[in-house]
């Protein structure tokens, strides 16, 4: 949602405040892929001359697609493709070093942006495992059980050149991006996964700050009617600034009406963040873009 909590609210505002509707963010009408939280493109530094490099590109068709290479004083010494096949019952990870023919690994857990995938047949690795933590991505491989066990972690960093939508600052502002993600996706489990227990939906006019939402319970449910109305509109995030646990951000909304007269405008937001969850959110009047 994140620039708009419903269409209720929405036109409540434009009601009582006289400034443009919230924005909405909503989305494709896929379903949001588990392991989006992957995607995007990550450096882990082995040595003073050698890095690895992991691009991750999220769901399409039921798979996501990856590349890895390694690079030793600015040249490519070794690549891998890599692809999560979702398409069956369990999500399949397939690696292919070099080219070679690949070879799979089934999902065996997973939990709150990690997993793990296992071929016990397979030599070495026998067991593939990620887990994210805000901008951090740890890549573990290995094989066997208790002292015959052999593994390797690979600590990856959003790659600092990387300007795409994962390539965030730290963890609020990925917690931000995330949390804007859901709505363009239209994942009410996944927005109210980021949600603290007290969030407040706050649009501000002049000296004047309306609530918009009170409480997890009211905003899940206002979401909970607009997203079965069908998600029209999808936002973007720019201008992106940090302190601390505040972050400010545009938020641009674009969306076509009944009329097939494609429309945007922006907002700025200001989100606070407390104990990994959004805690508050300040809507400044929209502008619209399309005049």
């Amino acid at each position: 949602m994140s620039a708009c909590l419903s269409k209720k609210i929405r036109w409540n505002l434009v009601r009582l405040c006289c400034q443009s509707t919230l924005l909405l963010i909503s989305a494709t009408a896929a379903v949001a892929t588990p392991l989006e939280w992957m995607g995007g493109r990550w450096c882990a530094q082995i040595s003073d001359n050698t890095t690895i490099e992991e691009q991750w590109f999220t769901d399409a068709g039921n798979r996501m697609l990856g590349l890895n290479r390694t690079l030793k004083d600015g040249r490519a010494v070794a690549f891998e493709y890599l692809q999560v096949d979702l398409q069956g019952a369990t999500p399949i990870y397939l690696a292919q070093p070099g080219g070679k023919p690949a070879t799979g690994f089934s999902q065996v857990a997973d939990g709150d942006h990690w997993v793990r995938f296992e071929n016990l047949q397979h030599d070495y690795p026998q067991f593939i495992e990620y887990r994210r933590d805000g901008s951090a991505l740890t890549a573990t491989i290995g094989a066997g059980d208790g002292q015959e066990r052999r593994e390797s972690a690979f600590s990856f960093q959003i790659c600092a050149d990387d300007n795409d939508a994962n390539a965030v600052a730290g963890p609020n502002q990925w917690l931000v991006n995330r949390y804007v993600q859901a709505h363009n996706d239209c994942d009410l489990p996944g927005a109210a996964q980021l949600m603290h227990p007290d969030i407040q939906w706050l649009t501000i006019s002049g000296s004047q700050i309306a609530s918009a939402a009170n409480g997890k319970q009211a905003l899940v449910a206002e979401l909970d009617s607009y997203m079965a109305d069908g998600c029209s509109t999808r936002s973007e995030l720019s201008q992106w600034s940090i302190n601390g646990r505040f972050v400010t951000v545009i938020e641009t909304a674009h969306w076509t009406p009944d009329d097939g007269i494609a429309r945007s405008q922006s907002a700025t937001a200001v989100y606070e963040v407390a104990a990994e969850k959004i805690l508050n959110v300040w809507y400044y009047p929209a502008v619209k873009q399309d005049q």
